[in-house]
């Protein structure tokens, strides 16, 4: 009778060392996706550098929420909105033939749910020093397709105390080209993007 107590004991011991990194791998997903929502609900600016080839490029993006994005780039301005898309090439904005709204949310889903099937290696990194911060990292691979294209990533998003996300790190393939980008988000309530007048 002790030894089947001693044994059910152990077994309850070794169950439970095995599942402990399975149960953070699930807290670090489910911490992932909830700071992935709060982002697509939420008003923010972006600033993004990617690499590729050596070339830097740099893009400021204003979200008033995943529906309505405003991009800079040096060369050009695009505005996307449900109802259309605006772009700005030199002074004057131009309404595009093309909606680009679609395609923009075949890759910004409107609930982060819809990116769980896209994601796999979740890890918690712990807590990392970004400048003066100190952030909780996770780590994660994604595989999706954009416009038939298969893009395969590994990411690193940096959560503030909060739980939102407020810089990210990724490398990323598609069509044979390897690009590595840094982002850093700034919340403000205050952004609306609107149609260009």
């Amino acid at each position: 009778m002790f030894e089947s107590r001693i044994a059910r004991a152990a077994m309850l011991v070794a169950c439970l060392f095995l599942a402990a990194p399975a149960l953070a791998r699930a807290d670090a997903k489910a911490d992932l996706l909830a700071a992935q929502q709060k982002m697509m609900d939420s008003r923010f600016i972006t600033e993004i550098v990617s690499t590729s080839d050596g070339d830097d490029t740099r893009v400021e993006g204003r979200f008033d929420t995943m529906k309505r994005i405003h991009m800079v780039t040096p060369q050009a301005e695009i505005i996307v909105l449900p109802e259309g898309t605006w772009m700005k090439t030199g002074d004057s904005w131009m309404k595009s033939p093309i909606d680009m709204s679609n395609m923009i949310k075949s890759f910004m889903p409107d609930v982060a749910s819809d990116l769980a099937n896209t994601i796999s290696n979740v890890k918690d990194e712990g807590m990392q020093k970004v400048g003066d911060l100190s952030l909780r990292a996770i780590s994660y691979d994604q595989e999706m397709s954009v416009m038939g294209q298969t893009v395969k990533s590994h990411n690193t998003v940096y959560l503030d105390g909060t739980g939102r996300v407020v810089r990210s790190k990724s490398t990323g393939t598609a069509m044979g080209q390897t690009t590595s980008s840094v982002q850093s988000i700034r919340y403000d309530d205050s952004i609306r993007v609107q149609a260009p007048k």
